[in-house]
Parts: structure tokens; C-alpha cells; sequence
């Protein structure tokens, strides 16, 4: 279940982190052609387009003005669950005449700080004026802008050049990396992976202060999703792929909402963390547990860690012979993660805790 988060913080809402909206358009005289690029992390009910004439609202992606001019295109995306909408807007300029030998838009970018790109346009032809929509309410000109965003991830950057009455756009998702939370110093968050080449096994870090982590979100990079605690991928090619987690928590007295989100960009291939993945699962008893856990690994040796519901790793082991076990004494009631890592196998398992 996704819980709505109200951000006291001056970042995205979590709607317009989880709907994405984007989208390129094309123009032959009075006809104006966009093309939907929206990345969004939720099923997507509902795609409206506003062309900015006065016209109806329409799922169509094709629109005839009557008349040249500047008009405000928008598309907005809606969702279900969470019951979540976010809408996407673009000044488009429809030309008088079909333009010959438009100005043609190109840029390449590169990380820069925490959520930060540095950008360096590419002129094809022509040198006219230069119009950056940065994707997040920002605008700006100029030939090789820098851009700091409040949250880290994709968002969606255009480059529009205008000489006279024709203009020509270009735009692209740009995937900073970078941790930002709008829960002040309740809650940071962060993660670590673990490769077996394309299958990839994601643990988060977090630290939580006055605040209870109540819902993960994983985006793989391709498309995919998790809201697992802790996740595990596998991707179809290798080569360098941004993950990001979002963790929304409630404060435990005054039941505000807040999240706090990571992104970074590995390539997990080329991590030697794993060598081979466990064939078996971790098996402990009894379980439900009062206090002593019994344990029996895929690996004859290797190091156990047990994550609480907040993904903090409350205890640590070193599994091997004889009877191996962890003490669970002292620990709150609750599903934990028991997670053995070993000198080439991994495994997992649910633990339950319940009253001595």
C-alpha cells in the first residue's frame, strides 16, 4: 500500500516523484504532433492532454490551432494507487509557415554535485536564443547552465531554440544522483548493493529519529519497481543503471508525512561482491522466536546481520559450527530480515519475534 506524504520541505510532492510526466512535440504547419516520454513508477490510469486553445481535454496525441501562436501545451497523468495525479506544461510556438532550416537542439550532460548537472549544448546549425526547462518549475538561458534539483533521480530537461518564428526542442530525462530528505534530521536514507553479475540484492540504511519508516520503493532504473524492505533485481543487460529508493515515514507525534529519497548510478557487474548466488534458503527455527533463533546456512561460514522493520541491523554474527544461533533477547515484537553472507553464497530469511 503507498501512503501519501506531505513534504514540509521545498522538494517535489511524492505524486509528482511517483508520476512523471514528460513528453517531446513536433510541428508541420498548424499541426502539432507530441510524443508521450513520461517515466512514471505507478500505473498510469488515465493520460489527458491540454492543448492550450480552449479546446476539450482530450487523449489524443495530435491537435490542428486555428490560428499561429504561443500555447501552453499540458499533459497530466493520473493513477489510482495512490490516488495521485501530475501534470507536465511546455510552451509551444505553432509557426505562421512550415519552417525550413529550423535551428536544431541537442545537449549532453554530466554529473556535477549532490543533484547537480552541468550541461553543454550542441548547435547543429545556426546560433539562435536558447530556452532550458529544467523540470521541476525552473527555467533559464544560456549556452552551458548548471542545475541543482531538491530531490535526486530523473527529471525530465528541455533545450528549445528559436530563430524568429521557428523553433526546435530536444529534451531527455537526466538522472542525477545525490540523498535528500523533507523530514529534516528524522530520516536519511541510504542503501548498498550486493551483485551475483546481473542479479542484483539491495539492503537499505536507515536512520530514523522521531520519525517510523513505513513504506520502501525501489526503482530498478528499467522500469521496474519493488516495495520490498529489501529488494533483489535482475537485469536484463548489464552496464550502469540508476537505482533510487524512496522511504516514506510519519512522524510518531504529530502524524505528519515525509519521505526521504536516494539515487545512485552504478554499474553492478563489474562489483565483486558475490561470486555465486545460494542455492538454498537460509532456514532458522523456531520461528515465530521468543529468544534464541537456530540457524542453518547455505554457507558453512559467513556473517549474519538481522535488519529491523526500520532497516537498522540490530544484531551480527559469525555463522559456523557448532549450532549456530543469534540471541534475540531484548529486541521489540515485529518481522525482522536475517540476512547471511558468506564467502560466495548469500541467503535470506524472515524472522518473527514475538513475546518471551
Amino acid at each position: 500500500m503507498f501512503l501519501l506524504l506531505s513534504a514540509p520541505a521545498a522538494a517535489q510532492p511524492l505524486c509528482d516523484v511517483l508520476l512523471r510526466p514528460a513528453f517531446h512535440y513536433t510541428t508541420a504547419g498548424l499541426v502539432v504532433q507530441v510524443a508521450d516520454s513520461s517515466r512514471s513508477h505507478v500505473p498510469v490510469v488515465n493520460t489527458i492532454w491540454n492543448f492550450g486553445d480552449g479546446s476539450s481535454l482530450t487523449t489524443q496525441d495530435q491537435h490542428t490551432y486555428l490560428v499561429p501562436g504561443n500555447y501552453t501545451v499540458c499533459l497530466t497523468l493520473v493513477s489510482e494507487v495512490p490516488p495521485c495525479t501530475a501534470t507536465y506544461c511546455k510552451e509551444i510556438i505553432v509557426p505562421l509557415d512550415t519552417c525550413v532550416g529550423s535551428p536544431n537542439a541537442f545537449f549532453n550532460w554530466y554529473q556535477g554535485g549532490e543533484n547537480t548537472a552541468n550541461f553543454e549544448q550542441i548547435v547543429v546549425s545556426g546560433a539562435p536564443g536558447a530556452f532550458w526547462d529544467l523540470g521541476d518549475g525552473n527555467t533559464t538561458t544560456g549556452v552551458n547552465p548548471e542545475h541543482t534539483w531538491a530531490l535526486p533521480g530523473p527529471h525530465f530537461v528541455t533545450l528549445t531554440l528559436t530563430d524568429g518564428t521557428c523553433s526546435n526542442s530536444y529534451g531527455t530525462w537526466v538522472e542525477v544522483d545525490g540523498n535528500a530528505t523533507t523530514c529534516g534530521p528524522g530520516l536519511f536514507v541510504n542503501f548498498f548493493g550486493y551483485s551475483d553479475g546481473t542479479d542484483v540484492y539491495f539492503e537499505p540504511s536507515v536512520s530514523a529519529n522521531g520519525v517510523v519508516p513505513l513504506l520502501y520503493v525501489w526503482s530498478y532504473g528499467d522500469g521496474t519497481l519493488d516495495t520490498a524492505m529489501v529488494g533483489m533485481h535482475t537485469y536484463a543487460t548489464e552496464g550502469a543503471h540508476q537505482t533510487c529508493l524512496l522511504v516514506g515515514a510519519i512522524s510518531g507525534t504529530s502524524l505528519d508525512t515525509c519521505f526521504a529519497l536516494v539515487c545512485r548510478t552504478e554499474n553492478y557487474s563489474e562489483v565483486t561482491s558475490l561470486n555465486e548466488l545460494a542455492q538454498e534458503e537460509l532456514r532458522v527455527w523456531p520461528n515465530p522466536c521468543t529468544d534464541i533463533l537456530r540457524i542453518a546456512g547455505a554457507s558453512p561460514k559467513g556473517t549474519l546481520r538481522l535488519i529491523d522493520p526500520l532497516g537498522r541491523v540490530v544484531r551480527t554474527s559469525s555463522l559456523g559450527p557448532p549450532n549456530p544461533s543469534l540471541d534475540l533477547s531484548g529486541l521489540p515484537n515485529g518481522a525482522y530480515t536475517l540476512i547471511l553472507t558468506g564467502l560466495e553464497k548469500r541467503a535470506t530469511a524472515r524472522v518473527i519475534k514475538v513475546q518471551e
